[in-house]
């Protein structure tokens, strides 16, 4: 089962990977620009459905930049 803080911490690898903003990665895979932020809270205040996780992850696993 993945925690939050796996999911933060392949989030945060992503984006810097991608040279993406948190809010940019909330806002371009989720419409959420406080997604990020949301989930470095803990989850004692944000824990994301596993349907939501499992989006990311295919998202993220199939991202490719776009060129120009």
């Amino acid at each position: 089962m993945m925690t939050n803080k796996t999911l933060l911490n392949d989030i945060e690898r992503f984006i810097e990977k991608f040279g993406m903003s948190p809010s940019g990665f909330g806002r371009l895979f989720l419409n959420n620009p406080n997604f990020v932020s949301d989930l470095q809270k803990g989850e004692d205040t944000f824990s994301p459905k596993m349907k939501t996780v499992n989006k990311l992850k295919v998202l993220m696993k199939n991202y490719k930049p776009k060129k120009g």
